[in-house]
């Protein structure tokens, strides 16, 4: 049974992957404030279920609702597997990218150009100004933009990598390999501007917890690097999954 804060982080996903694929922005909204709604919900969820009542919280309405109720009794949503199915690899990443609009975003995947990596290559060989829709201003303008992500982008404000961060934090805690978890880096320090989520979890078996953090809902992408998993989350920036022995945890916290 999903816990709140991964339900929500589900349907932030679905916001996310309907402004990906142009979506109505009414649409997108409603799930933005759906996910709000549900991070802040002070009930609890499973009463609210039981008595038919989830609709009349602030935020959510009868389609929303319907989703949450989905994605709680079956653990899983129809509307978002359609839409991961339907969203090329990469679009999420580069759709994070100033200056990005959807043709330039179509032209790069149909070129192969999937992810921010596979944009920072081709801009920094000089292939990207011989796409349609491109040249070489445009190209100069994305080297730009990527250097300026790489040296002050993927940070966010406290608010939201606090809500990704017990999210992310739940969805482990539920692996039967690991024993404990706790949030650190930048939100543990309470940072007004963070440099993205960092959550420690003490795991008999690493790679069973690593395989458990790739599969995080609201993760668009994962790799796997010595003692931690790096996620990409749909909201644009980095959560960190350190992978700690039991013995270790308060060390690594």
């Amino acid at each position: 049974m999903p816990e709140r804060l991964e339900i929500a982080a589900a349907l932030r996903e679905i916001a996310r992957l309907l402004d990906v694929k142009g979506g109505d922005r009414f649409r997108v909204r409603g799930y933005k404030g759906a996910a709000r709604a549900l991070e802040t919900l002070e009930e609890d969820l499973a009463t609210l279920l039981w008595e038919n009542r989830l609709a009349e919280v602030r935020g959510l309405g009868p389609k929303t609702a319907a989703v949450v109720r989905e994605i709680f009794e079956t653990g899983r949503s129809a509307l978002l597997e359609k839409l991961r199915a339907e969203t090329p690899e990469g679009s999420v990443e580069l759709s994070h990218v100033p200056g990005m609009t959807a043709r330039r975003r179509a032209v790069l995947l149909e070129h192969g150009i999937r992810g921010v990596d596979a944009l920072e290559a081709a801009a920094g060989e000089g292939r990207l100004r011989d796409l349609p829709g491109f040249g070489e201003a445009t190209e100069r303008r994305f080297v730009e933009a990527l250097d300026a992500l790489r040296r002050h982008g993927g940070k966010t404000l406290l608010v939201h990598a606090t809500h990704a961060a017990e999210g992310l934090a739940a969805w482990m805690a539920k692996a039967p390999e690991v024993s404990r978890t706790a949030i650190a880096g930048d939100v543990r320090r309470g940072l007004e501007l963070t440099s993205g989520v960092d959550v420690v979890v003490a795991a008999r078996t690493q790679a069973a917890a690593a395989r458990r953090a790739a599969a995080f809902p609201a993760a668009t992408s994962a790799r796997r690097e010595k003692g931690r998993v790096v996620l990409r989350l749909a909201e644009g920036f980095e959560a960190r999954v350190v992978l700690a022995a039991p013995a270790a945890f308060a060390d690594a916290v």
